[in-house]
């Protein structure tokens, strides 16, 4: 099984069209507006339209637990998370939606081996991690691809072109990518920051776990040295 958590509907079309019938892809919305939408567009598109018995939307948030929670509406409805998670919703003033229903993916997929998980959710992503701890402790997740980027904190989402300062590090660093790879290390699981690389290199997959670790792979931290805008967004694998 192939499990999508996005806010958009490119990933997990784009992976019922690579897999076809040889996997199951499920998708995770809390907007019920957008899982509609997106299981019209996989009806409707040539390159899906042929799967659609492979493919679930669950109108359902995704986070650290099992329970009942509410849409947050921040920024554009592709942008919406869930309350209670972290990210967005916990440092913005988003107003509340509709009620959702919400799961863990351990509750989700127990006793299923996924091979893939993909994950973007505005800033949930280490609500969805921790979420996760028994699939990741058993190593039944094959792969999985976290956004690590602006909403992971406060600090981050500041514009700013300088480099954080030592009391934003110290409020950051329970959800630095330091800690990520620390967490996903302690499972036995390498990280690598996905580099769109260039034509001639293609994709780069940096690694950042164990022996690579350096303080500068802290990307968010000081985006001018990165970034010619003034936010981070980058994929990890």
């Amino acid at each position: 099984r192939v499990k999508n958590l996005h806010d958009d509907d490119s990933d997990s079309l784009w992976l019922l069209g690579s897999f076809g019938s040889r996997a199951s892809v499920h998708a995770f919305e809390a907007n019920a507006a957008k899982a509609a939408e997106l299981r019209a567009a996989a009806a409707a598109r040539p390159l899906t339209s042929k799967f659609t018995d492979r493919f679930t939307v669950h109108n359902v948030g995704v986070g650290a637990a099992s329970g009942t929670s509410s849409v947050a509406r921040c920024g554009g409805a592709n942008t919406w998370s869930v309350h209670g998670n972290a990210g967005v919703a916990s440092f913005m003033k988003c107003g509340r939606g509709d009620e959702v229903n919400t799961t863990s993916l351990d509750d989700f997929a127990a006793g299923e081996a996924p091979l893939y998980v993909k994950v973007d959710v505005e800033g949930g992503e280490w609500d969805v991690l921790r979420g996760m701890h028994h699939l990741l402790r058993e190593r039944r997740v094959a792969v999985a691809s976290f956004e690590y980027a602006v909403n992971w904190h406060a600090a981050f989402h500041r514009p700013s072109r300088h480099a954080l300062t030592e009391e934003e590090r110290a409020s950051a660093k329970d959800v630095s990518l330091h800690a990520f790879q620390s967490r996903l290390g302690a499972y036995g699981y390498d990280t690598y920051l996905v580099n769109a690389g260039d034509a001639d290199s293609g994709v780069v997959l940096v690694p950042v776990h164990g022996e690579f670790w350096q303080d500068e792979l802290e990307i968010c931290y000081n985006r001018s040295r990165f970034y010619d805008n003034t936010h981070c967004w980058n994929d990890l694998l």
